[in-house]
């Protein structure tokens, strides 16, 4: 605080009424009543009216400041608010007589007297009774002065001895006298309670009724008489009656306006503010006054009653006085007149008592928003002398932004306490909160605001006021409303809210209510080590929900590093001494992962698992842990415990979200954390159903973690339930999961008895149903890391039990247990041959043979499921290996398990080189190569193995499919070339994958240029079609294709023979050989050919060979040279030969072709052969 010299000045503004007019409207009003008062006679009414703090007080000082004190008008104030309780026409006189004699217009002397005759004395009467003892309590009193005598006797007699043996000789007699002293009281007490007693006895042994007296009342007689003190007041003579006051006071008057230039204004003022009853009283007082002014005294003409009120405060006296009947509607009357209302209702009595009052009134209206503003800045100028305008100018705003009603400014006396409360507070505070943060208050507080309840919740300030308050505010306003320093203010405002916020895991409110003070953060740390402090033994879980808080909410990441991790230590200390997570919800085990990973601390991660699952062990699923799940109270005992046979959904569920919890910290690298596990109360069905929850609701990757989920059971009695189940025919999947899960921390030797039941039940002769079957016959496979497990399998595959269900399950269309029964066939007898016969197992035997040669969809599908499953997929390569005839089961279960396992490593190079005939058979071999060929490996050892023509197949495929392997090309390549002419020759004929692998190697970029094999088994199939006039084979439709994998040099030399097969029978030569390799005899081989017209000319004309005819047409078109670089003799001969096949030989389709040749060649049949024709050029 700061020393008072050095304080900023502060002036209280007091409420009395001003002498001058700061806001227009009072001195019009003040200056007309005075007009009223100098040129009217007297005995007339006033009355002026406005709400409180309009300035009716202010309006009275004007006026006698107006009238003038020297002029012989005198104004005088009667205040009921002051003297509310006392006598009010006593009192009324008593003020008046007073200031009468003060001005000296009365007899001094005289009407002191009269005072004291009004004042009525009063007489005070004591009176006082004091306590006495009985008889009986002065003897008890002075049998208790005996008794330290007594003491000291009994004493003194110990030196003696003292014995209770009756053989010890003479009594102490001193020690008895001692006895007799210390008990004397009682004895006194009982003698006198006996002998009280003596009539009660003598009436009951008389059979006669009679009050037992009672103890009690017999220590009574210790006081005869009780203390009393009693004060009496009396009034010598009764309050005199209004008449007698009417009296006095028109003596009073008479006197006092006896000379002609005194006139008096009386005024009763705040006559609305006094209790109903009183207001009346008043009211009764002044029908007095008035009901003289009717007569024709002539003082009357120079006094004036004034009486100051507020309507609608007049309405409210009267209601409540019990004056008014409330009806259900009608109009307010005006303040100023009545006009006519019910006489009953909403005011009409007290508007027509004012009517009939008062001759005259006047309103003293609300001041303009202009003028009051001028009035606020002068009020707090003169309050706080040292603050400037601007300041004054925004509490004005806010002052007008506040006011709900823009058209009810506020009155003077509003002003008035604003600037004091303002003054007050910065007397306390100095300037440690803006001024204008204290009238922010003042507003709030007159406004009934609930001040830190509106900071909380964000709505104060408001939109229309943040702009106005600055910064700050919320720490300004919460220090006034507490009383405190701010820093002290931000944690009363914020430490209650931030720790529900924290404790209910609400991330939201926390980062709204950052939003409410600057110092958020400080009183954060600070209510979280509260929070350490206090929740850790009890709420333990409201920790947990601390950090889900605090992490969602982003303050974590956004404060500074070093607080942050105060924050997360004092959570961390939190945490390993918490012994009870309650309450425990799923925004709990958040916390508890997030407080874990967020201190990365692996043995507080250990810790509160531990706590967490200690918790579960000891009260099961809480109350409200149950997600949608009512629980009857009944059900719930005092530490809130859930009865285990009850809500086994809700115990399941707990047992959900522990594995995800557990999951949570493993993947975090908690992975010891987890070790001791979650022990789920109840007995071992509860475990059982439990299990199955986390098998409906929890995903493939939860699997791992199932094990933390323990029963609380011991190992012989969970053993004990399974085997009943399996004997009872009851088992089902549940069971099997549970098994799978208490295989984790149960010794394989325990199961061995299981593993018997199971089998047994299993007999063909217990006829189990195949729903059941499946489970059992899953459970002994679970079980085969037992030798019992495994030796249970196999006695029930070899004595035919299996091929007996296989039977049953097949007629029921079971196929996922008739997939489980064959491959549990597979495992035991890979052979798959028939065993021993028992029930309907001739029957399965059958139906096992058609599944090994043609077996379903639907088995392999499901039988690769268990193989992908199981990690045994190498099964199904025992089978081909011992099973000839189950080529297709095998086969397409493989293709099946291809499809089904995302992990291709069993599909390994060396089993798909060893094993392609049969994927090549049952598999989509593009696909399965896509998919086991990308690290090319396979590739590599294929081409390592040598070139085998049985795996042309999968050359192809790594070819087309396969990675972009260049060197795997080549290496085809190159051993494609080494193929022989009779393998290429039936590979055309019949198109190959030999032919199929060159195209794909072509096709990716390596050209084969197959050599002198590949083009004589061409050549071959070339003379075989020169040799027939026939169509083109189908299967030699794409030799164009063919000729193109020969080698360029190759590609030549195939031509040349190509040529040499053409001279050799040019005219019987037909069209496949020249629609097929004509294009590959090339006109510059023609060219070369001296003999051209003799062995290949002539005798197609002359053959009128038409596919050989349009071939040397095509030729010649293609290069004229052929014809003009012919010997001349041969090129005479030829125009001849043309000439005349066109003249003489029948149009057929030669001769058209002919005609074709003709014209290219410029040769006109009608025309005769010449020298220089036959030498031109077209």
């Amino acid at each position: 605080m700061e020393p008072t010299e050095s304080r900023c000045p502060t002036h209280l503004i007091p409420d009395s009424p001003v002498d001058k007019d700061l806001l227009g409207p009072h001195f019009d009003v003040a200056r007309a009543i005075a007009d009223v008062v100098r040129h009217e006679d007297g005995g007339r009414s006033i009355g002026l009216s406005g709400k409180w703090g309009s300035g009716k007080s202010t309006v009275i000082s004007l006026l006698r400041k107006e009238l003038g004190e020297s002029s012989g008008h005198k104004v005088w104030v009667f205040d009921a608010w002051a003297h509310e309780g006392d006598p009010l026409r006593r009192t009324f006189l008593e003020s008046l007589i007073g200031s009468l004699r003060e001005w000296g217009w009365i007899d001094d002397m005289l009407w002191k007297i009269r005072t004291e005759q009004l004042a009525r004395r009063r007489k005070t009467s004591e009176q006082k009774t004091s306590p006495r003892l009985s008889n009986t309590g002065w003897v008890i009193g002075a049998c208790t002065l005996l008794i330290p005598i007594g003491m000291a006797l009994f004493v003194k007699s110990l030196s003696g001895g003292l014995t209770l043996s009756r053989n010890a000789g003479p009594a102490n007699r001193m020690a008895l006298l001692a006895l007799a002293l210390i008990l004397s009281p009682g004895i006194v007490l009982l003698t006198k309670y006996s002998i009280a007693m003596v009539p009660y006895w003598f009436a009951t042994i008389m059979g006669k009724l009679a009050k037992k007296p009672e103890l009690g009342d017999e220590l009574a007689i210790f006081i005869q008489r009780s203390v009393t003190r009693t004060r009496t007041e009396t009034i010598e003579t009764p309050e005199p009656t209004s008449i007698e006051f009417e009296s006095t006071f028109a003596e009073l008057m008479e006197e006092a306006l006896n000379n002609k230039e005194h006139k008096i204004v009386l005024v009763v003022d705040n006559l609305d503010r006094v209790d109903a009853a009183e207001a009346l009283k008043i009211w009764s007082t002044l029908q007095t006054f008035l009901q003289l002014c009717s007569g024709p005294k002539e003082w009357l003409k120079r006094l004036w009653v004034i009486m100051t009120f507020d309507h609608g405060s007049i309405v409210k006296l009267w209601e409540k006085n019990g004056q008014i009947e409330e009806r259900p509607s009608s109009a307010n009357f005006p303040a100023h007149s009545h006009t006519g209302g019910d006489r009953y209702g909403d005011g009409g009595l007290a508007a027509s008592f004012l009517d009939k009052s008062f001759q005259v009134r006047f309103e003293v209206p609300a001041p303009l928003m202009s003028n009051w503003r001028g009035y606020l800045f002068e009020t707090l100028k003169q309050a706080l002398p040292k603050h400037d305008e601007e300041e004054f100018h925004t509490i004005y705003r806010l002052m007008a932004v506040r006011r709900k009603d823009v058209t009810n400014p506020p009155t003077p006396r509003d002003i008035k306490i604003l600037a004091n409360q303002v003054g007050a507070m910065h007397r306390q505070r100095g300037h440690a909160v803006s001024i204008i943060h204290m009238a922010y208050y003042v507003l709030l507080r007159r406004d009934n605001m609930r001040v830190a309840e509106g900071l909380i919740q964000g709505t104060i300030p408001s939109m229309s006021e943040v702009g106005l308050v600055g910064d700050g505010v919320g720490d300004s306003l919460a220090a006034l409303e507490f009383g405190v320093d701010k820093v002290s203010a931000r944690e009363l405002l914020l430490e209650k809210p931030i720790l529900d916020a924290l404790g209910t895991a609400d991330a939201k409110r926390l980062k709204e209510l950052q939003e409410v003070s600057e110092g958020f953060m400080e009183v954060l740390e600070h209510a979280v080590s509260r929070a350490g402090a206090d929740w850790p033994h009890a709420e333990g879980g409201r920790i947990f929900n601390a950090m889900v808080a605090l992490n969602y909410s982003g303050l974590l990441d956004e404060t500074e590093a070093l607080r942050a991790n105060k924050i997360l230590d004092v959570l961390r200390a939190a945490g390993r001494e918490m012994r009870n997570p309650a309450p425990l919800g799923e925004k709990a085990e958040q916390g508890l992962f997030l407080l874990a990973a967020r201190t990365n601390d692996p043995s507080l991660a250990r810790h509160l698992f531990d706590v967490y699952a200690n918790f579960i062990k000891n009260y099961g699923a809480t109350i409200g842990d149950a997600q949608g799940v009512s629980v009857d109270a009944e059900k719930v005992d005092k530490h809130g415990r859930i009865d285990p046979s009850f809500g086994l959904s809700n115990i399941g569920r707990v047992a959900v979200r522990a594995v995800k919890l557990a999951r949570q910290l493993h993947e975090a690298g908690f992975t010891e954390a987890c070790e001791n596990g979650v022990q789920i109360p109840g007995d071992t069905d509860t475990y059982v159903k439990a299990i199955s929850v986390l098998r409906e609701e929890l995903s493939d990757a939860h699997k791992e973690f199932w094990k933390i989920i323990r029963p609380a059971a011991d190992s012989e009695k969970v053993v004990q339930y399974f085997q009943d189940a399996a004997t009872k025919g009851s088992y089902r999947e549940d069971h099997l999961i549970a098994i799978r899960v208490l295989k984790n921390h149960m010794a394989p030797g325990l199961w061995i008895s299981v593993a018997e039941s199971v089998r047994d039940r299993l007999q063909a002769s217990q006829n189990a149903q195949h729903a059941e079957v499946e489970s059992l016959l899953e459970t002994l496979l679970e079980l085969r890391d037992t030798s019992k497990g495994n030796e249970c399998l196999e006695a029930l595959v070899k004595e035919g039990h299996i091929a007996h269900h296989i039977a049953n399950v097949a007629n029921a269309n079971d196929a996922p247990t008739l997939a489980q029964c064959v491959y549990i066939y597979m495992d035991v007898a890979p052979s798959m041959a028939t065993q021993k016969a028992v029930g309907n197992s001739g029957q399965g035997y059958k139906i096992l043979n058609r599944c090994q040669s043609n077996p379903e969809d639907e088995l392999t599908e499901e039988l690769a499921k268990l193989l992908v499953q199981r990690n045994r997929k190498e099964l199904i390569l025992d089978v081909n290996d011992a099973a000839p005839g189950a080529r297709s089961l095998v086969g397409k279960t493989l293709a099946a398990i291809f499809e089904q396992d995302n992990d291709h490593a069993f599909f390994s190079p060396d089993f798909v080189i060893g094993k392609w005939s049969l994927i090549s058979k049952f598999f989509n071999a593009g696909n399965f190569i896509k998919s086991v060929s990308d690290d090319g490996q396979l590739s590599l050892q294929a081409a390592g193995r040598g070139f085998d023509e049985d795996l042309v197949g999968l050359y192809l495929a790594i070819v087309e499919s396969g990675p972009d392997d260049v060197v795997f090309r080549k290496w085809c390549v190159k051993e494609l070339r080494n193929v022989g002419a009779d393998a290429w020759r039936q590979e055309i004929e019949t198109p190959g994958i030999l032919l199929a692998l060159a195209d794909a190697c072509a096709r990716k970029g390596v050209g084969p240029a197959l050599t002198k094999p590949f083009r004589e088994a061409l050549l071959a199939i070339a003379a075989e079609l020169g040799s027939n006039d026939i169509e083109t084979p189908p299967a030699i439709e794409n030799m164009p294709t063919y000729i193109d994998l020969l080698d360029t040099s190759e590609r030549l030399v195939f031509g040349d023979k190509l040529y040499e097969l053409l001279q050799g029978n040019p005219g019987q030569i037909g069209k496949p050989f020249f629609s097929i390799f004509g294009k590959e005899i090339s006109p510059a081989r023609l060219l070369r050919d001296p003999l051209l017209y003799t062995k290949v000319l002539e005798p197609m004309v002359e053959n009128r060979n038409a596919s050989g005819l349009e071939w040397v047409r095509d030729q010649i078109a293609a290069e004229l040279k052929i014809f003009t670089d012919m010997q001349i003799e041969y090129r005479e001969v030829f125009v001849r030969l043309l000439k005349k096949e066109l003249l003489e030989a029948p149009e057929d389709e030669a001769h058209i072709i002919l005609f074709d040749i003709a014209r290219i060649l410029n040769v006109h049949p009608d025309e005769p052969v010449s020298a220089g024709e036959s030498s031109s050029e077209n």
